[in-house]
């Protein structure tokens, strides 16, 4: 059996036909998927553009990359918010 959690609320800007773009502030496994589906729609491509407060383009991540984050940013980052 599946076990019940809520999760935050979710808000939700629709850019055309087929792109949306999905804020949550928490996440757990394949919810996005879920959420959609649960309206009757296939999720076809998921790309995450930030990750707390750090948004991945003005890091210069790529798509699928990992970067190392040097203790002192992280610690700067964590203080700011």
């Amino acid at each position: 059996t599946r076990s019940e959690y809520t999760t935050m609320p979710a808000t939700l800007e629709v850019h055309g036909e087929t792109t949306v773009l999905l804020t949550i502030s928490e996440g757990k496994k394949r919810q996005v998927r879920r959420m959609f589906a649960s309206l009757g729609y296939t999720v076809e491509t998921l790309h995450r553009i930030s990750v707390g407060g750090l948004h991945l383009e003005t890091l210069g991540v790529a798509e699928g990359e990992a970067v190392e984050i040097e203790p002192a940013f992280l610690r700067q980052l964590v203080f700011e918010a």
